[in-house]
């Protein structure tokens, strides 16, 4: 589907919007939004809606929007909650057809039932897309569009998109880290939008190399397993990190934004059905999708570091073991052409490119880079880089980079957790080489790269629906409560076609014999007793 035509569209890159709840009060929302607006650097028509203002920041501003003279793609209700409702139906009257919406709706003495339940309602009859509420908006900076309530932030334009169930996760996009968006959407508790369609929307962006999810639950699963399969095909990978794991988390997520968390072992098995990547927290989250968005594929599932530092190539080591990284052994070639270049290095993999600073060290360190690259077994290369001062004409930064652009292997740079990184993020995103902070983050990263890579091409079995009266009888089994003893639960699996092994159950001892014939056993392991 081309983007123009997408039922999403209107919400994230609109040709005209109407700013509800505008307002000249410096550093309220209604404020920021208009001013967000302008500085993102939107093309489009805008129009302030408040009655308390003839004008706000230089723009005419309307009493409602029935004064418009034109139907706007977009509405944002910066409202109170108990507003919300009546400023919804009033836009839909005027044809409007997507919204942003900020309030949690939960105003107090809220009937049955609840207003986030009659807007969701809302939504479901009338089709309309809806960010939030309970969210921070989004920044699509392919169409240089932000809405929301905060200032722009300096931010350029990626190839990653961001779907969070948290607005604070939202705004970690906009600030100083090394991952770049192409598109960033605060969720909050989709009352008319759910993730499924945000991630079919960032499939249809030609921009979209991969995709981040901080999910609270999942709320469409048909459509979001859909998505991830559509996603698969496409080979745009997408990257998960998934709340409410636990018994508190999950609670968490419930107050939160209502989210049920479901099961997290099931989820887990949905994400590797689909090659969906887990991960467990944001740094993982955004340091692994910033590693994946690379556009080049690994010749070999070989990794290796090039360190500046000993104590960091053995401590590298050790976490690579803690995460399940394998460091690839280089070959006879490789050492011999890194003992020429730095005579006082003991060449192995990670390698400290230990040497004096001589008048041609950093000669010497783009040969050796050359070297590492040459290596057949080697598939990603990384190069830790100390500081802002490697991109000084000191130390060694730069000439990483040069070697990134001479080679067609994936290659990334691992930065130090302490020091500035301005000049270094800034070096990365131009020579558009993936730039990830502290050694943990990146061999998370890496494994999930590689892992990826090599479950691109595997072949899964199609998932067949059950039978419908299975699934009837068995969720009138289930929502009574009971919890389901072994046999039970075996019949459970095979009726859903898992393979289980033969059972039989029985009433005494005497019969063990007799039934471990009856079900095809030598022995009597899978026979149960009442």
């Amino acid at each position: 589907m081309s983007i123009d035509k997408h039922i999403l569209q209107p919400l994230l890159a609109p040709r005209s919007i109407a700013l509800v709840g505008a307002s000249e009060r410096r550093g309220t929302a209604g404020e920021m939004m208009v001013r967000q607006l302008s500085q993102s650097g939107f093309s489009g028509s805008t129009y302030p809606v408040n009655p308390r203002y003839k004008e706000v920041l230089g723009q005419r501003c309307y009493a409602s929007l029935d004064e418009l003279s034109t139907k706007v793609d977009l509405a944002v209700l910066n409202l109170a909650g108990h507003r919300i409702e009546a400023a919804l139906s009033q836009a839909l009257e005027c044809g409007i057809k997507a919204f942003v919406i900020f309030d949690p709706c939960m105003p107090e003495g809220d009937s049955s039932p609840s207003l986030v339940e009659r807007l969701r309602a809302i939504a479901r009859e009338t089709g309309v897309a809806i960010c939030g509420g309970n969210g921070m908006g989004y920044s699509n900076y392919d169409a240089r569009c932000s809405v929301g309530m905060w200032v722009y932030p300096e931010h350029p334009p990626g190839s990653v998109t961001l779907i969070a169930h948290s607005g604070s996760v939202f705004m970690i996009s906009h600030g100083d880290i090394p991952t770049y968006f192409n598109l960033a959407v605060s969720a909050g508790q989709e009352l008319g939008t759910s993730m499924d369609e945000y991630i079919d929307y960032a499939l249809a962006m030609p921009t979209t190399r991969c995709i981040a999810l901080f999910a609270e639950t999942i709320r469409n699963p048909d459509g979001f397993q859909a998505a991830l399969a559509k996603a698969r095909e496409q080979h745009v990978p997408v990257v998960v990190c998934k709340v409410g794991r636990s018994e508190a988390g999950a609670r968490q997520a419930l107050s939160h934004t209502g989210a049920i968390s479901g099961d997290n072992n099931a989820f887990e098995a949905l994400l590797e059905h689909h090659g969906a990547i887990k991960v467990d927290t944001l740094d993982e989250l955004f340091s692994t999708a910033t590693l994946l968005a690379s556009p080049r594929k690994p010749p070999t599932d070989g990794f290796a570091l090039f360190a500046d530092s000993g104590g960091l190539s053995g401590s590298a080591a050790d976490r690579a073991a803690k995460f399940g990284v394998e460091f690839s052994p280089i070959t006879d070639t490789t050492r011999e052409g890194l003992k020429a270049q730095m005579p006082l290095s003991t060449p192995n993999n990670p390698f400290d490119g230990f040497m004096l600073v001589t008048n041609d060290f950093l000669e010497r360190y783009r040969a050796a880079h050359d070297v590492m690259l040459s290596d057949p077994n080697i598939g990603l290369y990384a190069v830790n880089v100390g500081n802002d001062d490697s991109f000084d004409g000191f130390m060694h930064g730069e000439t990483a980079l040069e070697a990134f652009a001479d080679t067609d292997k994936p290659m990334f740079i691992v930065g130090y957790t302490g020091f500035s990184q301005k000049k270094l993020m800034k070096a990365c995103y131009e020579a558009q080489i993936p730039l990830i902070i502290a050694m943990d983050n990146a061999l998370v990263a890496t494994r999930c790269f590689l892992e990826y890579h090599r479950r691109l091409d595997e072949k899964n079995d199609a998932i067949t629906d059950a039978d419908t009266t299975v699934v009837t009888r068995w969720q009138a089994v289930l929502t009574k409560g009971p919890v389901l003893d072994e046999q039970q639960s075996l019949a459970l699996f095979r009726d859903f076609g898992v393979p289980v092994v033969k059972s039989r159950r029985v009433g005494c001892a005497a019969d063990l014999a007799t039934a471990a014939q009856s079900v095809g056993l030598s022995g009597v392991g899978a026979v149960l007793l009442e």
